[in-house]
């Protein structure tokens, strides 16, 4: 079981699906409180957190 404070994937956020999860999981990484269950594919290119950066034109 994950406690966090990592949004929906589904939640909008500035009209995008997934942005606010993105953000959660990058503010929980840097905080030392990302679960080790995301930490290991946080940052790839592929999946959705890959596939939105592409869509925005940023890179991880």
């Amino acid at each position: 079981m994950i406690d966090s404070p990592i949004r929906s994937p589904r939640a909008k956020l500035g009209g995008l699906h997934h942005l606010g999860r993105l953000f959660d999981k990058i503010r929980s990484d840097l905080a030392g409180t990302l679960p080790k269950e995301y930490r290991e594919n946080l940052g790839l290119s592929v999946g959705l957190d890959g596939f939105l950066c592409g869509f925005l034109g940023v890179k991880f």
